[in-house]
């Protein structure tokens, strides 16, 4: 499961480089190690569904185009293409998932929405809107992630299954 990345937009957009440094360059870099050993049967990258970009069409789905513009958007899907290339290049049995925003306990990144919501309403303070309130995000359990991941990597042997991308939110 490569599960590493820089996942913060906000710093994404501070320090692009760190972010391709980590989100790009690890891939490849776990992808390179995977490729050369005979244990690994099965990979599980960790993408995101803003790999998309900015879409006209939604819902998009896992056939539409990659269109990441902003650094972390980017990194994304370049994570997405290596793996996909990797796969298709070299026969290494990798999915990708693109997911939603999670959320669940533990997450102490109090700039996110759940848990900046929620501790605002702990504190006795007004949660922060942060658009018009027209925009509409998907958002998945934590948990649920952890269920899709493990399920995919089981079935990751099948024909159908093997080198494709998955949303998941």
């Amino acid at each position: 499961f490569l599960l590493g990345a820089q996942a913060i937009v906000g710093i994404a957009n501070r320090s692009p480089l760190s972010t391709f440094k980590s989100n790009i360059e690890g891939t490849w870099t776990l992808l390179e190690a995977c490729r050369s050993s005979p244990w690994v049967k099965r990979i599980v990258v960790a993408s995101s569904d803003k790999a998309y970009g900015a879409q006209k069409t939604l819902p998009y789905t896992e056939s539409t185009p990659l269109e990441g513009q902003h650094p972390y958007d980017v990194s994304k899907s370049c994570t997405d293409l290596i793996s996909q290339s990797y796969f298709h290049t070299y026969g290494l049995p990798v999915c990708v998932t693109r997911c939603g925003n999670f959320f669940g306990g533990g997450d102490l990144h109090f700039n996110r929405i759940v848990p900046g919501t929620i501790r605002a309403i702990l504190n006795d303070q007004r949660p922060i809107i942060r658009s018009n309130g027209l925009f509409i995000r998907d958002y998945i359990y934590v948990k649920d992630v952890v269920d899709a991941y493990i399920t995919l990597a089981e079935n990751i042997s099948k024909d159908e299954i093997v080198g494709q991308c998955f949303n998941f939110s």
